[in-house]
């Protein structure tokens, strides 16, 4: 073999190396960032399910205070309306819920 198609053989080599190792360096990083990108992905979904939670408790929360106040407003109109007669602590709420004419010392 001449030395001239010897060095054309070992550069043809180096070059068929270094494009393996190119592509095998390219997919690696590609492989990686697809992890990357699927990690992220992941995380952005826990995140979006913590959200949904918070969101569903506070709906909770906001339903049982809307009864709550339903059930306060049906008592005021209870009181209001004289049926706490039976009850003397309702009673008692709504005599001081009224205004009371008291009169003052006369001269």
């Amino acid at each position: 073999m001449s030395r001239p198609m010897a060095l054309g053989l070992v550069l043809m080599i180096l070059i068929l190396t270094s494009q393996s190792e190119w592509k095998q360096q390219l997919k690696n990083e590609i492989e990686s960032s697809g992890s990357f990108h699927k990690k992220q992905q992941q995380i952005s979904n826990k995140h979006e399910l913590i959200k949904e939670q918070i969101i569903l408790s506070q709906e909770k929360k906001i339903h049982l205070l809307n009864d709550l106040v339903k059930t306060l407003q049906q008592q005021i109109t209870e009181c209001k309306n004289g049926s706490a007669g039976n009850n003397p602590v309702e009673a008692v709420a709504v005599n001081t819920s009224e205004p009371h004419n008291q009169e003052g010392p006369e001269d």
